[in-house]
């Protein structure tokens, strides 16, 4: 979490806007069990809201891969954006 994964938590509370109210985490080793520091982090964020539909974040960070990758979704109730790597893409109702 301390190496790229801080760069998650700026985006989404930029992204959302709003103060966050609950924060549930796990470290894990998912590979590296000989480490004596975990490889993965789980971690969802909820939102306040105004309304019933409590925006919430998941985040999950590992290194536990062969592959470097970096890659985000973000749903909306009208669309969905893909971030992977350095594409960007937006999903309209399927399309």
């Amino acid at each position: 979490m301390i190496d790229h994964g801080w760069h998650a938590f700026y985006l989404v509370l930029e992204w959302f806007g709003l103060r966050p109210i609950a924060v549930q985490a796990s470290l894990e080793n998912r590979q590296y069990a000989e480490l004596e520091v975990e490889d993965t982090a789980v971690i969802r964020v909820q939102f306040e809201c105004a309304n019933s539909h409590s925006p919430m974040a998941d985040i999950f960070l590992t290194w536990a891969s062969r592959l470097r990758r970096n890659w985000g979704v973000i749903e909306g109730s009208l669309a969905q954006l893909n971030i992977e790597d350095d594409s960007l893409r937006l999903d309209r109702n399927g399309r």
